[in-house]
Parts: structure tokens; C-alpha cells; sequence
């Protein structure tokens, strides 16, 4: 595996997450003060739908990257068949959802949302238009993976982080030159359209068998029992992620779901590494699975859990730290106020579930996309009922401490099962105690902010003295010799290339 590459494609992945999550705290503001809780509340709704959407590609996003790989570590010539047969397959439930959703969208809007007679009229063209565009997503999921398999992350994050900053940026404007929620759902078609367009153009030239568009039968079967087995662990996972927002809008109102939105977004902040390490984690475990380096593969897995952990807990705390005067003076007095205790929840969940993007990559890389299918569902019906109760009983809080405890579960879940299946990992209860001392070192600002009023000065200063002394004690106490001597030689090819 060519480490360069590897390093490079997690670079450009960060890159493109930190651009747009940058954008989005720029310009959210704006947004939710020019719609209001109840129209950013349905505004929310649609981001939710349309990554409920995504995943009706039957897998092939996932299994083309997969199957791609493989093709191409063998030196076959089939990719662009893995492809396309990929696409052919992707569109079918896609199609028939969408037609569902644009039949319905009335009965959605008045049963679900609540939203009332003043929005009713562009919530349901919204619906429609969003249920249409996401056609165009599925197809450019597929269409992305000659950049995938070649670890080519510099177009990949281009286009896509592109995409998301075009969405991010245009809202705004739309609504400061009068537009509604019908012409943010109209740009977002247009967006996704334009990222299809690229996807292919890129992937041409990449892969100059692209085109025209060939079919192999002999691949449906295959490539539709693994799709088929990633969609089966990512519907339950999107349920688990997202259904305490729908108990949100049935049990309490569209403005709370106003609240907890912004509350998620800006936990979701600190998880951007994990993203970035997830996307080039599956086709680089999945190129190491066919070249059968079990060595390597047990090299870069504990690598990629202890660098996600430990980037992932100083991300956290300082986004607690700066939580309440950051929502407060950017968004409102409202927000900062009604968003604060579920921020903090939701940042440890968000933070576990950043961490199980490592054991999801190596199983579905392993072919073991079964395993992480019967997790999701034994999960499910638990988390439901417990979901609707805490939000029943203590709101949005309730609904943030649910999610975070799921996460949690599902992360000690994933981790026993990459275990038991193939044992790459020692653990130890003295080294558990160390990084939990280690981790430790972080909770003197949060202490201190829960039971004092200090001036932000000093929270400031307790809070940089805790980040010296945690990565301190990370280097000296839990990397070992060969893995400071990686993150070493990683900070010298990333200064060569910025330079």
C-alpha cells in the first residue's frame, strides 16, 4: 500500500470536511435567523430525508467501491462493469421511493411536520423536488469510485466538499434575495446534477473504459447480495441515528427539532476526523484484505482506532468549552439556552460514533458487512422504546442522552465483533486504565465551568494547560515506539507537501 497515497487522501478528506464545516458555522447563523425555528425546523427535515434517501442505492456506493478495489488489486479489467452494473442496480428502489414520497408529500407534511397552512404549500413542492434530486446522489455514489479505488481524494473531495460548500454558501443567498424552502430544494437538484456531471467527467479520464456503458450479469447476483447486506446495517443504523428527531417533531413540536438540530450540528463539528479517516479507510482495507498483508492490516488498524481517539477527545472538549457563548452571541440568546445541555450529551455520542467508523470499515472491507447488519437491528427496537420514553419525559435532553448512550453501545458492539472474527488488537486492563487516565487530563475546564463562574480568560488558559499535558501523556504514555515514530514520519510528508 502506498502510504504517501494514503496520507495524502486523508489530508485532502480533512481538508474538505474542516472547509465545509467552517462554512457552516459561518453562514448557519443567517439561516436559521431568516427562516425562523419552524421553517429551519422543516429546512432540517429535508437534510434528514435526503440522507434517509441515500441509502435506497441497494449498497452500491459501498459494493462498487469494494468489489472495484478487488478488481483492481487482481489487475482485472471489469471495473468499469462493477460500475455500471452498480449504477443499473442503485437506481431501481431509488425510483420507486421517489414516487412514493412526491405521491405523499401532502399526507408528510399535514401528519408528520405539522407545519401548518403557512408553510403547508412549500413544504410539500420541497418534498417533491428533494424526493427527485436525490435520484441524481445515488448515482454520482457510484459514479465517484475510479477516484475511490485510486485513492485520488484531491478530485473526490473537490467535488463533493465542492458540492456541499455550493448548498452551504447559496442558501443563504437564496433567502436574502427572497427565496423560499421551493428554491433551496430547486438549487440542491441543480447541485447534485452538476456533481454528477464532474463524477463521470473525472472518472473518464481516470478510467477511459467508462465509457460506453457496460453491463456484466455476472456481477448483479454479487454485487446485490453485498449492497443488499450494507443496506441492512445502514437502514437500522440511520434509524438509530436520526428517529429520536421524528419522536422530536410527533411528541414535542417543529421548534424543538429547531433546537436539537443545531444542537447535533455543531457536536458534529468534532467528528470530521473520523469522516475523513472513514473514507479512506474502506478502499485501503479493502485493497489490503486481497493482497492478504495481515500484518499491515493489523498495523493500520490500531493505528486508525488510537489516532481517531485521541484527535477526537481534544476536538470535543474544546467545542464544550466554547459551546454556550458560541451559540449564544452567533445564533441567539434561544439557542444558546435551549441547545445547551443537549450539546454537551451529544458530543460524547458524537465523538463514540466517530470511533466505530474504524471496526465498520475493516468489517465491511472484510466482507463481513452481515455481522455489522445484526448489530444495527439488535439494537433497533431497544433503542426505539427507550428514544420515545426519555423524549416523552425530558425533551430534546432526553433525546440527546438516548442517542449518546446507542452510540456507545454500538461502539463496544462493533469493537467485540473485529475481536472475535480476527484478533488484531491486545487489550489490557492496565493499558485501558492508562488512556483513561490520559483522557482525564481533558475534564479540569468542564469541571471547573459546572461548578464555577470563571472569566473566559481563564477557562482559556485551564483549558490550553489541559490539551499541552493530554498530548504530553499520549506520546509518552500510550503510542508505542513504532507509532510516534508514524505520526513522525506523517508530519513530515504532510510539512513537504504544504510546503
Amino acid at each position: 500500500m502506498n502510504g504517501r497515497k494514503l496520507i495524502r487522501g486523508t489530508a485532502w478528506s480533512l481538508a474538505g470536511q474542516a472547509t465545509t464545516v467552517a462554512a457552516s458555522a459561518l453562514f448557519t447563523p443567517f439561516v436559521v435567523r431568516q427562516l425562523g425555528a419552524s421553517a429551519y425546523g422543516i429546512l432540517a427535515f429535508l437534510n434528514l430525508l435526503t440522507g434517509y434517501l441515500a441509502y435506497t442505492d441497494l449498497g452500491m456506493g459501498t459494493a462498487s467501491t469494494r468489489f472495484a478495489s478487488l478488481e483492481k488489486s487482481a489487475g482485472s479489467n471489469r471495473e468499469a462493469e462493477v460500475i455500471w452494473t452498480g449504477i443499473s442496480l442503485s437506481t431501481i428502489l431509488g425510483t420507486v421511493v421517489a414516487t412514493m414520497i412526491i405521491a405523499f408529500a401532502p399526507a408528510i407534511n399535514d401528519r408528520l411536520l405539522h407545519g401548518g397552512t403557512l408553510l403547508r404549500g412549500q413544504t410539500i413542492t420541497a418534498l417533491r423536488i428533494v424526493a427527485s434530486a436525490f435520484l441524481l446522489k445515488n448515482i454520482s455514489g457510484v459514479l465517484n469510485t475510479p477516484q475511490l479505488v485510486r485513492l485520488r481524494f484531491d478530485t473526490y473531495t473537490a467535488i463533493t466538499s465542492g458540492a456541499v460548500l455550493f448548498q452551504i454558501v447559496l442558501t443563504p443567498i437564496i433567502l436574502w434575495l427572497g427565496g423560499n424552502l421551493v428554491a433551496i430544494a430547486a438549487m440542491i437538484a441543480v447541485v447534485n446534477f452538476s456533481v454528477l456531471s464532474l463524477h463521470f467527467v473525472i472518472g473518464r479520464r481516470l478510467l477511459p473504459q467508462l465509457w460506453p456503458p457496460r453491463l456484466n450479469t455476472a456481477l448483479l447476483w454479487p454485487l446485490f447480495t453485498f449492497g443488499a447486506l450494507v443496506v441492512l446495517s445502514q437502514v437500522p443504523e440511520l434509524v438509530l441515528t436520526n428517529a429520536e428527531r421524528f419522536g422530536l417533531t410527533y411528541f414535542t413540536s417543529i421548534s424543538s427539532l429547531g433546537y436539537y438540530s443545531i444542537a447535533y450540528t455543531y457536536a458534529s463539528l468534532s467528528i470530521i476526523v473520523a469522516i475523513a479517516a472513514g473514507q479512506v479507510l474502506l478502499p485501503t482495507f479493502s485493497r489490503l484484505q486481497s493482497s492478504s498483508s495481515t500484518e499491515e492490516l493489523e498495523r493500520l488498524y490500531r493505528r486508525s482506532i488510537v489516532s481517531t481517539c485521541s484527535a477526537l477527545a481534544p476536538v470535543a472538549l474544546v467545542l464544550a468549552v466554547a459551546a454556550r457563548p458560541v451559540l449564544t452571541n452567533f445564533i441567539g440568546v434561544d439557542y444558546g439556552r435551549q441547545s445547551t445541555a443537549p450539546r454537551y450529551l451529544l458530543l460524547i455520542g458524537v465523538a463514540l460514533n466517530g470511533l466505530s467508523y474504524v471496526p465498520v470499515c475493516f468489517l465491511f472491507a472484510s466482507d463481513k458487512a452481515s455481522v455489522v447488519a445484526r448489530i444495527r437491528w439488535y439494537q433497533l427496537i431497544p433503542y426505539l422504546v427507550v428514544a420515545a420514553v426519555l423524549t416523552m419525559r425530558y425533551g430534546i435532553v432526553g433525546a440527546a442522552a438516548a442517542w449518546s448512550v446507542r452510540a456507545l453501545v454500538d461502539l463496544l458492539l462493533l469493537g467485540i465483533a473485529v475481536q472475535k472474527w480476527k484478533h488484531l488488537m491486545s487489550f489490557s486492563l492496565l493499558g485501558a486504565f492508562r488512556f483513561g487516565g490520559v483522557l482525564s487530563l481533558l475534564s479540569p475546564p468542564i469541571i471547573v465551568m459546572s461548578v464555577a463562574r470563571m472569566r473566559w480568560l481563564w477557562i482559556a488558559l485551564l483549558t490550553s494547560g489541559s490539551l499541552v499535558l493530554y498530548v504530553i501523556a499520549l506520546w509518552r504514555v500510550v503510542l508505542t515506539h513504532s507509532e510516534r515514530t508514524w505520526v513522525l514520519t506523517i508530519s513530515r510528508r504532510l510539512l513537504l507537501q504544504s510546503a
